[in-house]
């Protein structure tokens, strides 16, 4: 079987309220098309990441390559969230909700926490919740700690096959990924609508729909099933990105890329649905 894609990307986020390098910043890891040359980037901001990122995608597809991009935040949030939000059913709600409450700064400072605190007083329940100390008097319906009850499922279904992935309803504290998810999937959004662009596995149907032709398609990540850990002198985030580039590019040139690109052999076709409709899933689960 031919492989895929042309390219490979692998994107680790960050929610820093600030320009950062180094350790918890973005990184980018960049397996560049045919050659499969590695370049890695360490941004500062999420804006010039962002631009960085279209600007690849802008020419790949201008020369007719095909790509898979993998960010490591959350695409999705559990079954029946998105109506509870929105009133709508389905993943893209989510999507637009966070693309329009979201202010995010060139100088990477965001209102993540407010628009969270804004989700849970709209709700009257709270579901996000953590906070760094220092807000411990702001955001006042965000609490500090978990909550004990859940009108909607606290996880996703992805999440019972990788237990070590937080809920995306914890937004601080160590492993957290909620406030990544917000603002990744407040960027994502005036993404996914250029041309070329699918996000997966909602429009690619896992690996039962991919565009034909040029295209990028766009996957959550989890780069801790490659990489766990770093010696003192490494950066763990830069590690992660090179692995999972390489890896994605590996099983793809062995013909494994709609294996990659499929839900876990276990899943049942009903967490299959589930996922397709409004949780997403985590690229390369029971193969990476």
């Amino acid at each position: 079987m031919s492989r895929l894609f042309d390219g490979y990307m692998a994107v680790d986020w960050s929610a820093a309220n600030q320009p950062t390098k180094g350790k918890d910043s973005i990184w980018i890891a960049w397996a560049a098309p045919r050659t499969g040359d590695l370049e890695v980037a360490n941004i500062p901001t999420r804006h010039a990441a962002m631009q960085l990122i279209e600007g690849r995608v802008r020419e790949a597809l201008a020369v007719g390559h095909r790509l898979l991009l993998g960010f490591d935040f959350a695409f999705g949030y559990p079954d029946g969230f998105a109506q509870t939000l929105t009133g709508k059913a389905g993943w893209q709600s989510v999507w637009q909700a966070w693309h329009d409450a979201v202010e995010d700064g060139e100088d990477n400072r965001s209102n993540r926490f407010q628009v969270a605190s804004d989700v849970n007083a709209k709700l009257s329940h709270a579901l996000f919740w953590g906070k760094p100390h220092q807000h411990k008097d702001r955001y006042t319906e965000l609490p500090a700690k978990r909550p004990t009850d859940w009108p909607v499922p606290e996880r996703r279904v992805i999440e019972a096959y990788v237990p070590a992935a937080k809920s995306v309803f914890q937004l601080a504290y160590n492993g957290a990924v909620g406030s990544q998810s917000i603002l990744g999937i407040a960027h994502l959004e005036r993404l996914r609508h250029a041309r070329g662009v699918s996000i997966w596995p909602f429009e690619t149907q896992f690996a039962d729909n991919m565009p034909s032709g040029p295209c990028a398609v766009l996957a959550e990540i989890y780069p801790s099933l490659l990489v766990s850990r770093a010696a003192a002198d490494e950066v763990k985030d830069r590690l992660q990105v090179e692995a999972m580039v390489k890896a994605m590019a590996d099983l793809d040139k062995a013909g494994r890329g709609a294996e990659l690109l499929s839900p876990p052999p276990q899943a049942t076709e009903e967490e299959r649905q589930t996922m397709l409709r409004e949780e997403g899933s985590i690229l390369g689960v029971g193969v990476l």
